[in-house]
């Protein structure tokens, strides 16, 4: 689908991309803009990261590669082996689905009396090769 309006957003160099909805129609090849919004690439890839994690593989219709495993494996004794298969299986997805960054290293912040794991992954973008890192919690 094609939009045959202008669009209204300012240009910005350091702009990857726009978040917010998609534009409006108001009747035939009439749209408005809507709620979008220019967003750097740091705020884009760290949305793609929050998505990677948070999707489990088959969830999302006709991209039965997306996402990753984290829900099944984590049902398993969290040993030292299954914590070796869950940084493996995060830096693999990562690296595969999001090409934008290079993955440093996978960190896990295990807490057993509440349930919760956080899971850090060290990255630095490869567009500015800035360093950065992401948290992502995951609760029973």
């Amino acid at each position: 689908m094609s939009y045959t309006y202008e669009y209204t957003y300012p240009k910005n160099k350091e702009a990857a991309g726009y978040s917010g909805p998609a534009p409006i129609l108001i009747d035939i090849n009439n749209y408005v803009p809507g709620l979008i919004e220019v967003d750097d690439h740091r705020n884009l890839i760290r949305a793609s990261l929050q998505r990677i994690l948070g999707t489990s593989k088959g969830e999302r219709v006709m991209q039965p590669e997306f996402g990753n495993n984290l829900k099944r494996m984590l049902f398993e004794p969290l040993d030292e082996i299954i914590i070796e298969d869950l940084k493996s299986e995060i830096y693999d997805i990562v690296s595969k689905q999001e090409p934008r960054i290079v993955v440093k290293d996978v960190y896990f912040d295990i807490d057993y009396d509440n349930h919760t794991i956080m899971i850090m992954i060290s990255f630095y973008y490869k567009r500015s090769g800035i360093e950065d890192s992401f948290n992502f919690y995951i609760r029973d």
